[in-house]
């Protein structure tokens, strides 16, 4: 039970005992879920790097890949030995008598050397290391402060920190870091690797933190522990604690160095591309960050950057920009045409090519473009000002751009957009940062948190008109449910049977509306239901001929209850009275031709087949037997027929609230969000930005048209990481064209 061996520790010099056993035990339990971790992220290095491999450009980069795989099963036992021992060291140092020194971690670059001098491999491994890190950090913020807690109260030899608590995610890369440095692989499928880690990390580490917990909790190690501090709030900036960098989770003592990683990154590439100048190269002093701030701040404010309504939607190109930046830094105190600073340079040419990729997304209408085409010089600004703009996936102007992205997915351009409470709502936005943001970046979050509450009274909205959309289309598809089950059940009880044209038609049309109506009300399991198939069953019966006497005198006895349950049936219904009269009677001679004698009822139905056999075609000549057969031949599926069906497939997994364009017939392109899937899948309802239902399709006919390309679904990812990681795509490819 909880509390009776409670483990005290009052930090004297060394942990007790019984600290001690439960500090085994929790190593124990970590050494295990993280090995079991990283070889199920292992386990899935040969698919994706042979997929790499398949899709590879050049027979080099296909090598690599297959070499790269070669090399994993080689050395995979090795590197989940060394996994496991960094595991294992973590909680040893964790009761070293004096507190530790920091620890230079694997994942970040040594204080002691310069970043322009760092290899490029090094940078990338760094930066996909970290994000890792301080996703978790953030992801799992609440649950590891409890374990911090947990473990400072119940080791004696130092106080448990971010830096040496074994299980927070910077020991956990770390070891993975130094456990895949025994694969001697390029950096390309490196990163694949981590990827994979981080993905499998994502299952299973807040299962791990959760047992982990429960494991101390038992022991009697804080058992009461509420809260620690709430979980940090995504994207906003938290105050710092325990010497950590308040927005990237990076230690003080390198916090610049890796809040500019990434500028340095590209700096890097755009020096090889220049013929490798390095960022450092430049030696003639120039324009300052401050400079070229200020000088940013006066071309802001003017109309040529771009205005709504007009058909300025593009970006300033870097030459555009340098040269508009020139009048503005003509001369230096000795009166020579001053530089801008090389470090400078880069950012223009980065953000410039951000902005040619941000717009020219085809999510985004011309009008929207143009808005976020004024933004481009404010967040230049931004860009130079915050080193951990690149780096910080939350950064407000980030975050602003991809909010202003996502808003407009489902916005379609119309004749006068200012009439959009939306499109209003974009231009505020742009008008409050244009005219306020000097050099305090804070105005990004205020004007984030605006717009976003904008957003949240909208989708509010949205969702109250959406809901009574999927209502009224939920009790269609319940409908048309219901008429396809009593189809069904009617053909399949008058299957190979041969009834009277009275009854086909009470079936097929009065009874039919019983059946529906029931099937809708009460559902297809009830009592009712199944009396009145039963009904159904009877009334068949009761107009095949009966041969023999005890037939006929069931027939009799069972008539007068079959014909008052169905009278009831039709009145229940409202059919119309004339109709039933007619029934009844055509019945009533029905019954009479059944319950007649054998001999006259045989002579009937020979007159019948007779009269049927004279009106009939002639049958078919039987095809031989040594005659191919056409139909058997199973012909290969076409290309066409595979697109298709890669689309059916493909629309089943798509989520709910993914964004789809569609092509109208006049040419004009109409935006729709998947709301609902009824009828087990096989409709689909799509509504508008204002919850309205827009489109009811078949998933057939939708999959048709995404064969076709009269529809596409628009990409949900978040536009400015997106466009950061085509920029250091094409510089790759760039770096890669011009090699030698």
């Amino acid at each position: 039970m909880v509390g009776q061996n409670n483990v005290v520790c009052l930090k004297t010099h060394y942990t007790p005992t019984t600290g001690v056993k439960v500090l085994d035990e929790l190593c124990s339990l970590v050494r295990t879920r993280l090995e079991g971790m990283l070889r199920q992220a292992l386990d899935h290095v040969d698919d994706a790097l042979f997929d790499r491999a398949e899709k590879a450009g050049s027979n080099a980069d296909q090598a690599m890949f297959f070499a790269t795989m070669r090399q994993v099963r080689l050395s995979r036992r090795a590197v989940e030995q060394a996994f496991v021992r960094e595991t294992e060291n973590a909680f040893t140092r964790l009761r070293q008598s004096r507190p530790p020194a920091v620890r230079e971690s694997a994942a970040e670059p040594r204080l002691g050397y310069s970043l322009e001098l760092m290899d490029e491999t090094v940078i990338e491994e760094s930066l996909a290391a970290e994000a890792i890190v301080s996703k978790f950090r953030t992801r799992c913020a609440f649950p590891l402060a409890q374990l911090r807690a947990r473990l400072d109260s119940l080791v004696a030899e130092c106080k448990v920190e971010e830096r040496n608590n074994p299980l927070d995610p910077r020991q956990v890369v770390d070891a993975f870091v130094v456990a895949i440095a025994g694969f001697d692989i390029e950096i390309q499928p490196k990163l694949i690797i981590f990827k994979l880690f981080e993905k499998q990390a994502l299952l299973e580490l807040p299962a791990l933190y959760e047992a982990a917990n429960r494991l101390l909790i038992d022991a009697g190690i804080l058992p009461t522990l509420r809260g620690t501090g709430e979980p940090p709030a995504t994207g906003a900036r938290q105050a710092p604690e325990s010497g950590v960098h308040a927005d990237t989770g990076f230690d003080h003592g390198s916090g610049d160095e890796q809040d500019g990683a990434t500028l340095h990154l590209l700096q890097q590439l755009l020096a090889q591309m220049r013929g490798g100048e390095s960022p450092g190269a430049q030696t003639v002093p120039g324009a300052g960050v401050s400079d070229v701030v200020q000088a940013l701040s006066a071309l802001q404010q003017q109309p040529r950057a771009g205005s709504p309504g007009t058909s300025a939607a593009q970006a300033l190109n870097a030459e555009e920009l340098k040269a508009l930046l020139g009048s503005s830094l003509r001369v230096d105190s000795n009166g020579l045409q001053r530089r801008i600073e090389r470090s400078a340079d880069n950012t223009i040419d980065v953000v410039s090519m951000l902005f040619d990729i941000i717009l020219d997304d085809s999510r985004l209408a011309p009008s929207i473009k143009a808005i976020i085409a004024r933004l481009q010089i404010p967040v230049l600004k931004v860009a130079m000002l915050d080193r951990s703009f690149f780096n910080n996936r939350q950064h407000p102007a980030r975050a602003l751009i991809n909010e202003l992205a996502q808003a407009a997915t489902g916005w379609v351009e119309c004749e006068n957009p200012s009439t959009d409470p939306l499109f209003r709502k974009m231009n505020e936005v742009m008008n409050r940062v244009l005219e306020g943001f000097e050099e305090d970046v804070a105005l990004f979050e205020h004007v984030l948190r605006d717009f976003r509450q904008f957003l949240a009274q909208e989708r509010e909205r949205a969702q109250t008109v959406e809901a009574r959309t999927q209502q009224a289309a939920q009790g269609k598809a319940k409908v048309e449910d219901a008429r396809v089950r009593v189809q069904a059940e009617i053909e399949r009880r008058l299957h190979g049977k041969s009834v009277p044209g009275v009854v086909r038609e009470i079936l097929e049309g009065a009874w039919f509306k019983v059946l529906s109506i029931t099937c809708v009300k009460d559902g297809p399991q009830g009592q009712t239901w199944e009396s009145q198939l039963e009904l159904m069953e009877r009334l068949i019966w009761s107009v095949q001929p009966k041969s023999d006497p005890e037939e006929r005198q069931r027939m009799l006895t069972l008539m007068p209850a079959l014909l008052q349950d169905l009278r009831e049936g039709l009145n229940a219904v409202f059919c119309n009275p004339f109709e039933m009269t007619r029934f009844f009677n055509e019945l009533e001679a029905e019954h009479i031709r059944c319950l007649a004698p054998p001999t006259a009822a045989r002579s009937e139905d020979a007159a019948e087949r007779e009269s049927e056999a004279g009106s009939a075609e002639p049958a078919p000549v039987s095809q031989r037997a040594d005659e191919p057969s056409v139909a058997a031949e199973t012909l290969p599926p076409t290309e066409e027929q595979h697109r298709l069906e890669e689309c059916l497939q493909h629309l089943t997994g798509v989520d709910l609230g993914t964004w789809f364009a569609f092509s109208t017939d006049a040419g004009r392109q109409l935006r729709a969000k998947l709301s609902a899937r009824l009828n087990g899948g096989r409709r689909l309802i799509f509504v508008n930005r204002a919850g309205f239902k827009l489109a009811d399709k078949k998933l057939e006919e939708m999959a048709e048209e995404l064969s076709s390309g009269r529809a596409v679904i628009l990409d949900h990812n978040m536009l400015f990481d997106k466009a950061l990681e085509q920029v250091i795509t094409n510089l790759r490819d760039l770096r890669a064209s011009q090699a030698p």
